[in-house]
C-alpha cells in the first residue's frame, strides 16, 4: 500500500469514530463548568458587553428588526450581526438580564474549544503521538 493509500484508509469516518470520545467529553464538561462558573454576578463590561447587550435588546423589546442593527435608534454597522443574533435569541430565552449577555460568548468558545479539540486529537492521533493515544 502506498504512502497517500494509508493516510486515506485512516482518515476514513470509521477510523475517525473509532477514538475514545471519554476525554474529549471531560475536557469539554470541565472548560464549560469554569465559565459557566460565577457567570451571573458582576456587571457588565463598560465598553463591549453593554453596547451589545444593548443593540440585542433594541432588537427584541423594541423590535427594530433582525438585518439593520440599531444602538440608540441610530443603525449600528460596527460588528457582523451573529455576536448580537446570538445575544438576542439568549434574551428571548433566558430574558433580559446579564446572564443572557454572557451565554453567546460562552456558546461560541464552547463550540471553538470542541472543534479544536476534535481538530487536535484526530491529526495527533493519526500521526502517532502518544500522548492522544490514552
Amino acid at each position: 500500500m502506498s504512502y497517500q493509500g494509508n493516510i486515506r484508509s485512516r482518515l476514513q469516518l470509521k477510523n475517525i469514530l473509532r477514538l475514545p470520545a471519554v476525554p474529549f467529553f471531560l475536557l469539554i464538561l470541565l472548560s464549560a463548568f469554569s465559565l459557566f462558573y460565577n457567570l451571573r454576578y458582576g456587571s457588565l463590561a463598560a465598553w463591549d458587553e453593554a453596547i451589545f447587550g444593548e443593540v440585542a435588546r433594541e432588537i427584541v423589546i423594541e423590535g427594530k428588526g433582525w438585518l439593520t442593527l440599531h444602538f440608540n435608534d441610530h443603525p449600528w454597522f460596527h460588528k457582523p450581526p451573529l455576536f448580537i443574533w446570538l445575544i438576542a435569541i439568549a434574551y428571548k430565552i433566558i430574558g433580559v438580564n446579564e446572564f443572557a449577555v454572557r451565554v453567546g460568548p460562552l456558546y461560541l468558545g464552547l463550540v471553538s474549544l470542541s472543534c479544536f479539540i476534535f481538530w487536535q486529537r484526530n491529526y495527533f492521533y493519526l500521526n502517532g503521538s502518544p500522548f492522544f493515544r490514552l
